[in-house]
């Protein structure tokens, strides 16, 4: 089975310092003709399809497009599936008439949940937006959105369940499925884990993969390692079999950012327990270092 991560555009009504793709106003979105293509592509077994940006409901044309092509999706296979999830820092809940058009889209398209980033540790510890400061009143913003639209009409225009970010940091999931920048060393530590030794653990479990704005295929959210195809072009599940016979990849996946920086003949013995403890940093690292990548 599938969980495929469509990040539809870096635009955001918010710029903050730590985010890891640099969203903010004017970034770049999926295409039309790219969203059919991509939809075309998806896996049979695609269960769970995620949109997330940058802030999904700020590029409001690339949003509504890809709803109606997911809906389109849903009643070409005829199963129910796959389930839509909405990543989004819930910033349009502060005013009516924005809440009322995002939810009756979401609702409309058939979207299973609502992820509502906004209250996080990330936000909370790394310097929440001003303007978001000011809308929490220095409450905890699931709160200040409560208050401001009671539960009552989100249940009216939204079926689904919310989920809100807990703020505390203490056990915090990571939400989007991405990493922040510039984390403390003890969040660092717990949270950074290389999701793609999921993969190892149960092979025929869950493959998690991400599609940037561009079309092309990452085996994980933090899009460091080089892509695997593009998904305008060619079926998913073709790219990533194919990619399971690469030497860096399968090392990847069978020790980690350990394994790969073998593989590629650069592991440093003196970070050994960074490459365990702080995978998607030193993942970043090696392959920014020797495949001159940059971020996205």
């Amino acid at each position: 089975m599938y969980t495929v991560h469509l990040k539809l555009t870096y635009e955001c009504d918010l710029s903050c310092r730590h985010c890891y793709l640099e969203c903010g106003p004017g970034g770049r979105s999926m295409s039309d003709e790219t969203i059919d293509k991509v939809f075309r592509h998806l896996p049979e077994s695609t269960f769970n399809l995620l949109f997330s940006g940058g802030e999904v409901t700020s590029a409001k044309k690339t949003f509504t497009y890809a709803l109606d092509a997911y809906k389109d999706h849903v009643v070409r296979l005829n199963t129910g599936m796959p389930f839509l999830t909405i990543h989004t820092n819930g910033y349009w809940t502060q005013r009516f008439w924005s809440s009322l058009w995002v939810l009756k889209k979401l609702r409309d398209a058939g979207t299973a949940q609502i992820y509502s980033t906004g209250d996080t540790c990330y936000h909370h510890e790394q310097g929440v937006d001003p303007a978001m400061q000011h809308l929490s009143g220095n409450r905890p913003l699931s709160t200040a959105y409560r208050l401001i639209w009671p539960n009552r009409f989100f249940r009216a225009m939204f079926p689904g369940p919310i989920f809100l970010g807990g703020g505390s940091g203490e056990g915090q999931d990571v939400l989007p499925l991405g990493r922040a920048r510039n984390l403390p060393e003890e969040e660092v530590a717990d949270i950074f884990g290389c999701k793609l030794l999921d993969w190892r653990d149960d092979p025929s479990g869950t493959r998690r993969v991400t599609v940037d704005p561009d079309g092309m295929v990452y085996l994980c959210c933090w899009m460091k390692h080089p892509p695997i195809g593009n998904a305008a072009d060619e079926p998913i599940e073709d790219m990533v079999e194919r990619s399971l016979e690469d030497d860096v990849i399968k090392a990847l996946m069978d020790d980690g950012v350990a394994g790969a920086a073998k593989t590629l003949g650069v592991f440093d013995q003196d970070k050994k327990d960074e490459y365990r403890d702080k995978a998607c940093l030193m993942c970043e690292d090696l392959f920014g270092g020797i495949a001159g990548l940059e971020n996205p």
